[in-house]
């Protein structure tokens, strides 16, 4: 219970033992995060509708990178938004389930053949699902949870024996995350490298990978995403918008940058 503010402006504060931030504030409640979502205020359907290229190639990479960790056989996409990972998943011989909460999203997976559960990942769609998965996929998404070690350790239930967890999520230490990504009324916790380590040894897995990442993007949908951007930054993405070569020169040099993501990668403890 002992923390440290280190951003008055946004009410953020950080455990000096865990290395976890978080904001303090009550307008962070689970009813008002979760809304956002049901009503596609956050992480809108039509920004994962125009980047669907880009995150086709950034799940490939992501897949390699965790793949080796496990055999191929059930996965569980936990916020499958409009379906790519589960696309990709297919494509590479995985049976895959979704749950996604935003209903245009959750239609527009299943228009593509994949079964989504439209909910949220509580306890009922826990008991639902059974210990019955490889691997739990969880792309951006603990940073939008006030008590991520519970998700994770629910994570942890539906997995089988030996599975794996694969976490992509905001990366503390990067200052392209501080920049960008505090957004006080959507993201209530931030994890650095030894934060995401710990919660996942406290949720019942052994860490295989915790490290910085970077994910492909298009900075041309910089405006259409939920990010609060000024004038430069929208000015930046209607001119990458304009020249195709500029945008993919842009985005090279973004990801030489700052690794402003962190990936996670843990396996189920037995007992």
């Amino acid at each position: 219970d002992i923390y440290k503010h280190i951003d008055s402006e946004h009410d953020l504060a950080k455990c000096p033992r865990c290395d976890l931030a978080f904001i303090v504030s009550a307008r962070n409640t689970d009813e008002r995060i979760r809304s956002q979502y049901v009503n596609n205020e956050a992480s809108p359907t039509d920004y994962f509708v125009r980047t669907e290229q880009i995150d086709i190639n950034h799940f490939n990479r992501l897949f390699d990178d965790f793949e080796g960790h496990t055999r191929t056989g059930r996965l569980l996409d936990i916020g499958c938004s409009t379906g790519t990972a589960l696309a990709i998943a297919a494509e590479r011989g995985w049976e895959v389930t979704g749950v996604e909460p935003n209903p245009a999203s959750a239609e527009i997976a299943r228009s593509k053949g994949f079964k989504v559960h439209e909910s949220f990942f509580d306890e009922g769609l826990e008991e639902d699902l059974g210990p019955v998965f490889d691997v739990v996929l969880l792309s951006d998404v603990i940073e939008h949870v006030p008590q991520p070690l519970d998700m994770l350790r629910r994570a942890n239930r539906v997995l089988q024996t030996d599975g794996i967890v694969v976490i992509v999520t905001i990366n503390f230490d990067s200052w392209l995350c501080r920049k960008y990504q505090i957004k006080p009324s959507e993201h209530p916790v931030y994890f650095s490298p030894k934060s995401l380590d710990i919660t996942l040894s406290m949720s019942g897995f052994v860490t295989l990978a915790c490290q910085s990442y970077v994910r492909d993007r298009d900075l041309s949908q910089m405006a259409f995403s939920s990010t609060e951007t000024g004038g430069a930054e929208l000015m930046i993405s209607r001119l990458v918008g304009a020249h195709p070569l500029i945008n993919a020169a842009a985005t090279g040099f973004m990801k030489l940058l700052g690794k402003d993501e962190l990936l996670g990668i843990g396996r189920k403890v037995d007992g």
